[in-house]
Parts: structure tokens; C-alpha cells; sequence
């Protein structure tokens, strides 16, 4: 399961705290298997207090006339950093 739909997951149940989200995810991977889900790190940078993500759908026709398809995306907005920390060398 990709991060994205992870932190989804644990935003739609009201988990918060970094103790919950392991507990959850012990239990999850004891029935689906231990690489069935992403390091803690990665999902850790989407939860609560970090940089928002869009998860959201369109609708897109490849060619005028023709039917169109559902197309998944997810968007994270970058925050942009301070002049401080950002004068390299």
C-alpha cells in the first residue's frame, strides 16, 4: 500500500499519535504481510503537522469523441524555504 493511502487511512480513523500508528500497523501487517506497507519514515512525512497532500480523481479523454477515463493523482505542496536556508554554497 503506497504512504499516500496510508496516512489517507490513518487521517479517516482519527489516528494521531506515532504509538497508535504502530499498533495499527502490527496488526495490519500480521494479516497481510510484512511488505505489504511502507517504512514508518515515509508515512510519518504525510500524517498530521506535515506538508498537505491532494488525493483526488479527474476525468480524462485521450482523444476528442472518445470516453472518457477515471485518472488517480495525488499532489503534495512544497513549502517553500526561508533565504536562510536555502543560500547554498
Amino acid at each position: 500500500m503506497p504512504a499516500v493511502y496510508q496516512a489517507a487511512m490513518f487521517k479517516a480513523v482519527g489516528v494521531t499519535g506515532k504509538h497508535q500508528r504502530r499498533q495499527l500497523l502490527r496488526h495490519l501487517q500480521h494479516h497481510f504481510g510484512k511488505n505489504s506497507f511502507e517504512p514508518e519514515h515515509k508515512v510519518q512525512m504525510l500524517c498530521e503537522g506535515h506538508t498537505p497532500v491532494l488525493s483526488d480523481n479527474v476525468l480524462y479523454a485521450y482523444k476528442e469523441g472518445t470516453t472518457p477515463e477515471v485518472i488517480e493523482f495525488q499532489q503534495k505542496t512544497w513549502q517553500k524555504k526561508s533565504s536562510a536556508n536555502s543560500s547554498g554554497s
